[in-house]
């Protein structure tokens, strides 16, 4: 059974943020805007945002300094 995110509102003041891996923010826009229901729906629900690390799926392997650099950004916000 798949783990359910909490409805409280609380946890929607918090700010979000995506990091994009293997698609860019546009096309995240456009699977998020589609019909079919993704994950991308709950982006929509927390206003996250979206940032660019175009990297495929081990970013803390093969970029980890960018990966670094782009938590420490967010996270000083």
């Amino acid at each position: 059974m798949p783990p359910k995110l909490s409805k409280r509102t609380e946890r929607l003041a918090i700010a979000s943020s995506l990091i994009c891996r293997s698609f860019t923010a546009a096309v995240g826009d456009q699977m998020r805007d589609a019909d079919a229901p993704t994950m991308l729906d709950e982006r929509v629900r927390i206003g996250a945002d979206y940032l660019e690390l175009p990297t495929g799926h081990w970013p803390m392997w093969s970029k980890h300094k960018e990966l670094a650099d782009l938590i420490h950004t967010v996270a000083n916000r």
